[in-house]
């Protein structure tokens, strides 16, 4: 794989800048001759590059394709409800429905409220905790950036490297506890080819180097991470002298999935107050987009995402 005119990757092992990384069809090879450590691809090329074992990530990639779907369906029907291969697809069928089932409001009010106080035109972005990837291919098609996705999911990596290319998806989606069916939708937007590329990474240790990004995103992300403040902390790192954060999600937080020490802000005053400590300066706010997740066609969960724009100063 070619290295993405946005930035260089960085080896999450020794953190050391690669000049070239050399490649093969299965694998990136860290060049730095005291680490020279081997990052598989997924099934659809995805590259794995994480600082500890992958093998739970490789144990939930899929290789499919549409005319396998139908098959597809009869094997998740026949996983018992919890197995991990069971539990991913149910998760990735949430965040499929919101993100392209016709309820994906949050990613264009998003950016219809925030991109235009940009002054400057945006060259690189990377979207942090990109899922399937819908507000990924939206700031491609908006900006014309190059834009990187970051997700530890397999799955969502799958989905996301498959409406990069397609007009229209497939997928199964839970209809009632332990049984799936197909539904589909459309693709609402298609980005310049090249432009978009997806890596499975943790957010915690992303291989990105250090200021490379006009533009970082973070929507859905810090609440639902063992350590936001860490992911936050290297979300700022990211981003250039002057560069942009897009920070969204419901502000509230739950101990299922973030520990209550490590709870960051709930309010507008309190957010400011952190980005301040960052370096950050808050140009705009947001306020009660709605987002809602469907795990069935009953079971459904309403949240209001709650957005800001900062700049990064220095």
């Amino acid at each position: 794989m070619a290295v993405h005119p946005s930035e260089l990757l960085i080896c999450p092992l020794c953190r050391q800048p690669p000049q070239a990384w050399p490649v093969d069809p299965d694998s990136l090879t860290c060049s730095n001759p005291d680490c020279r450590r081997v990052f598989p691809r997924l099934s659809n090329g995805v590259p794995v590059i994480v600082p500890g074992s992958v093998d739970s990530i490789l144990q939930v990639d899929v290789n499919r394709d549409l005319p396998s779907m139908a098959r597809w369906l009869v094997e998740l029907n026949s996983l018992t409800p919890g197995e991990p291969t069971w539990d991913s697809a149910v998760f990735a069928a949430m965040y499929l429905s919101a993100h392209y089932g016709g309820e994906a409001e949050p990613f264009t009010a998003l950016c219809d409220l925030l991109l235009p106080r940009i002054p400057e035109p945006t060259q690189t972005a990377v979207d942090l905790g990109c899922g399937p990837g819908r507000l990924t291919l939206e700031i491609a098609h908006r900006t014309g950036c190059a834009v990187t996705g970051l997700d530890h999911e397999p799955t969502n990596l799958y989905w996301a490297n498959l409406a990069q290319r397609s007009q229209q998806l497939v997928w199964p989606r839970l209809r009632s506890e332990g049984l799936f069916e197909l539904t589909q939708a459309d693709v609402p937007v298609s980005p310049t080819p090249g432009r978009v590329r997806w890596i499975c990474a943790d957010v915690l240790h992303p291989p990105l180097a250090a200021s490379a990004f006009d533009l970082v995103l973070a929507v859905n992300l810090l609440d639902s991470v063992r350590d936001p403040w860490v992911v936050l902390g290297q979300a700022v790192a990211l981003i250039r002298p002057g560069g942009y954060l897009i920070l969204a999600q419901p502000d509230s937080w739950s101990r299922s999935l973030v520990e209550p020490e490590h709870w960051l802000a709930t309010e507008d005053g309190q957010w400011d107050a952190l980005l301040h400590r960052l370096g950050l300066r808050t140009l705009e706010r947001v306020d009660s987009i709605p987002w809602e997740m469907a795990r069935t066609h009953r079971v459904r969960y309403r949240y209001r995402l709650h957005g800001r724009l900062a700049v990064k100063e220095g």
